[in-house]
């Protein structure tokens, strides 16, 4: 049997799940942030930032990410590709004001809705966040929950934590925020104990009387204790906030985001990212009576094979493509292993694009272009027709990410 090799899956808006604010800056601004923050993680001293980010700068001219990026953006405008071209080009777009170049972009890729993140690096996490960078009607927002997981010296109080935590939930909640974000592992382990309220009592007593340093991470006072006793404490809380914040979610009937895996950067330590530690989270007694909807962000990269088995095991876990669907080969080799093992309901596309609005459309391309040769493929191990794989693909496109929005029924 004779199987199409291309479906027009052009004609499938994109619903974008996972995305950061964009700025009217061109593609070297976005290699020089991320040459600027990654080896201010790696510094010693002055000297060895340096040569560190001597290093990494070598290392971004091959990285075939920004290769990639590059050559798409001067495909779209006709021009050479190099940076010094599509950095003007990037420019002349944004003349028009940002607005209506990221409009251009999402009508280019047939992109009809995105999520904006509006945690980390591009934009303190508000629960009134201003967006005026984006057309009207184009995006919805999720909020980072970094700051409500961090206790407080001297609040003693965890009937007061909690209802401070959940004011500034509701506000987002009322002024459209969608889902609330944890990067954690940026900072610490994926894995969560259960944690008692008193058990979450007594973290608060301890801390009051513990020894606690200040760390200044992405805008976020993250607190790091100089003791046994207080280190532990400050887990204890965080592990009791994110359950916590877990149960707020489902009770709203909106997803949580998790941030799982990467590469590339330094900023993160990789053995705290493995999604194999949120195990701990869906066999939490209280988890599996809330059924919070969770989102594993950046399909858990390299640990795909586990993200994995995570959403074929748990009704309410899902995993998104996002960051690596700048890749067509890695979105490849993660596509084939979730469309094969897992339900196709439960993969997510997401671009994570940031400052620089035409990585929007080019993830957009990106996607499709993977999705078409994978589903191509298993048209001929499973006998899959056009209109099967093209609702696969009309899925994980658009429809997912939708219906992860929706209450369940």
């Amino acid at each position: 049997m004779t199987f199409e090799a291309t479906m027009s899956l052009i004609d499938i808006p994109v619903f974008d799940f996972h995305t950061h604010p964009v700025e009217s800056k061109p593609v070297s601004s976005l290699i020089s942030r991320w040459l600027d923050v990654h080896s201010d993680v790696l510094q010693v001293d002055e000297d060895s930032r340096a040569r560190t980010r001597k290093l990494l700068e070598n290392d971004y001219k091959q990285l075939p990410y920004f290769q990639s990026l590059i050559r798409y953006i001067a495909g779209k405008y006709n021009i050479p590709a190099t940076l010094e071209s599509v950095d003007r080009a990037v420019n002349e777009q944004n003349e028009s004001g940002v607005p209506e170049h990221v409009s251009r972009v999402m009508r280019s890729e047939n992109i009809e809705k995105i999520i904006i993140d509006i945690s980390g690096l591009n934009h303190p996490p508000s629960p009134a966040p201003k967006l005026d960078m984006y057309p009207d009607g184009s995006y919805f927002f999720t909020m980072g929950t970094e700051p409500l997981l961090q206790p407080k010296v001297g609040h003693t109080d965890l009937e007061d934590a909690i209802s401070n935590v959940d004011s500034v939930l509701d506000t987002a909640l009322q002024n459209g925020c969608v889902g609330f974000k944890t990067w954690m592992a940026y900072y610490r382990t994926l894995h969560m104990e259960e944690v008692s309220d008193l058990q979450a009592n007594n973290a608060l007593h301890i801390l009051s009387n513990g020894t606690v340093e200040i760390q200044k991470r992405w805008g976020i006072d993250l607190p790091v204790g100089t003791d046994g006793a207080t280190i532990k404490a400050i887990k204890n809380y965080q592990d009791y906030m994110w359950v916590h914040i877990c149960e707020y979610a489902a009770s709203k009937n909106v997803p949580v985001l998790i941030h799982t895996g990467g590469a590339m950067s330094p900023s993160i330590d990789m053995r705290n990212a493995n999604p194999e530690y949120l195990y701990s989270l869906f066999y939490n007694p209280r988890i599996r009576k809330a059924l919070p909807r969770v989102v594993m962000l950046h399909a858990g990269y390299p640990f795909h094979g586990v993200a994995a088995a995570i959403i074929s095991q748990f009704p309410n876990a899902f995993v998104d493509l996002s960051f690596f669907t700048g890749l067509r080969g890695v979105t490849e080799e993660v596509l084939r292993t979730f469309v094969e093992l897992a339900p196709h309901d439960k993969i997510l596309y997401g671009s994570d694009a940031s400052t620089v609005p035409e990585r929007l459309g080019w993830c957009a391309s990106n996607i499709r272009k993977s999705l078409n040769y994978v589903l191509t493929d298993f048209g001929e191990r499973y006998c899959w027709s056009v209109e099967t794989r093209n609702e696969v693909a009309r899925k994980i496109l658009n429809q997912n990410a939708k219906d992860v929005l929706k209450p369940p029924n």
